[in-house]
């Protein structure tokens, strides 16, 4: 990577996929999760990563 300016923001490719759900345990609570998978190719680097969420919603 000699010689590569590191604010040069060119980018070959960026992929996202993502997956969530949502399962109702009461009339007024729900508990959902996500998950995120990221991909982003940048000259001759690919850089990857997961992300992990889990919520709550309570309807009142």
């Amino acid at each position: 990577m000699s010689g590569i300016s590191l604010n040069d923001r060119q980018f070959t490719m960026n992929s996202q996929l993502f997956f969530n759900t949502w399962y109702q345990l009461t009339r007024a609570i729900k508990v959902g999760a996500e998950w995120v998978h990221l991909k982003t190719e940048r000259f001759s680097e690919t850089n990857s990563g997961n992300r992990f969420t889990v919520s709550t919603w309570y309807e009142f």
